[in-house]
């Protein structure tokens, strides 16, 4: 297995990282780095780790965001099975090894997701994903069992058998954050591979990130972009015709209560979002047809998650509020 690390000014962190790398009970075949556009001091900090730990790293001028990141490093690996993870999150010593187990014993599995947890606290911070009727993914955090299958996985820890993802084309470099993840897990399910998640294998996220007014634009904007592009290349056409109206409606929503804070940025941002995929319709409609054109029927059971309808809006609700 190959571990590929998308890295942007991660110098703070990437040690933890590579040395949790380093304790593994049953190591990687080889960590593929890629640096996406890094400034001069974070650079330095990641090439003088090199040597140590046997790091390929792979330089981006310009910051081109992860899913790029992710497909450089995915086409460069050498192995059958490649972990993506972030560069602020530590690994438990065996989890390579069960992870590889299961991939070995199922040629369905496309993709597993580790237990993420909190570095101090240990929480579970993240079991995998459902999506709410607004099409808002919403994580689990404690759903009983050591594996069961997910939605969507969350790809701070998160392990694809290489053909499959490459099968589907990578991730879709459209997206320079957020939603990726969801987006390549739905096109997994509909390409005839599985997505679970396996207790056994741990991972740990050390930090939580910082929100500053320039990220929380980025957000808004490239959650409003890609969470539409998400549904209307990857669902069903009845799924569509519910679930993307109320998604619509939602972003208008929360643009809404961010007038009242007079926060036009996010508002401005996700407007900008909403009109990317009007510019992009075409794109959008092409991608469609071909990722429709020979899918797997998921049922919406499915993708809203193990819980009743009232529960899921329950959870629809509570994201919204907590935006």
């Amino acid at each position: 297995m190959s571990i590929v690390i998308p890295y942007y000014n991660g110098g703070a962190h990437i040690r933890t990282t590579l040395n949790s790398i380093y304790d593994l009970l049953y190591g990687p075949k080889e960590i593929i780095i890629v640096n996406d556009g890094s400034d001069k001091k974070n650079s330095a900090i990641l090439h003088n780790l090199r040597s140590k730990f046997k790091l390929h790293i792979i330089d981006i001028e310009e910051n081109r965001g992860v899913a790029h990141a992710r497909n450089m490093g995915l086409r460069r690996a050498s192995t059958e099975y490649v972990l993506f993870l972030d560069q602020d999150c530590a690994i438990d010593r065996s989890a390579l090894r069960v992870m590889q187990n299961v991939f070995d014993k199922d040629t369905r599995v496309g993709g597993i997701q580790m237990r993420l947890l909190d570095f101090k606290t240990h929480a579970v911070e993240s079991q995998g994903h459902f999506l709410s009727i607004f099409g808002f993914p919403y994580e689990l955090t404690d759903r009983k069992g050591t594996r069961f299958f997910i939605f969507g996985a969350k790809t701070a820890g998160f392990a694809v058998r290489r053909k499959a993802v490459l099968s589907l084309g990578g991730f879709d470099e459209d997206y320079l954050i957020h939603g990726e993840d969801t987006d390549i897990c739905w096109r997994m399910w509909l390409g005839g591979y599985t997505v679970m998640y396996l207790s056994t294998a741990a991972g740990y996220h050390v930090k939580t990130s910082s929100m500053n007014p320039e990220k929380n634009s980025s957000i808004f904007y490239e959650g409003s972009k890609n969470g539409i592009s998400n549904i209307i290349k990857n669902a069903d056409i009845y799924v569509l015709l519910f679930m993307l109206p109320l998604h619509i409606a939602a972003w208008i929503g929360i643009s809404l209560s961010k007038l009242l804070s007079l926060d036009i940025p996010a508002i401005m941002s996700i407007y900008k979002g909403l009109a990317w995929n009007l510019f992009h319709l075409l794109s959008l409609l092409k991608k469609r047809r071909s990722i429709q054109s020979s899918s797997t029927h998921i049922p919406l059971s499915f993708i809203l998650g193990p819980y009743s309808m009232i529960t899921v809006l329950k959870k629809g609700i509570h994201w919204f509020s907590h935006v």
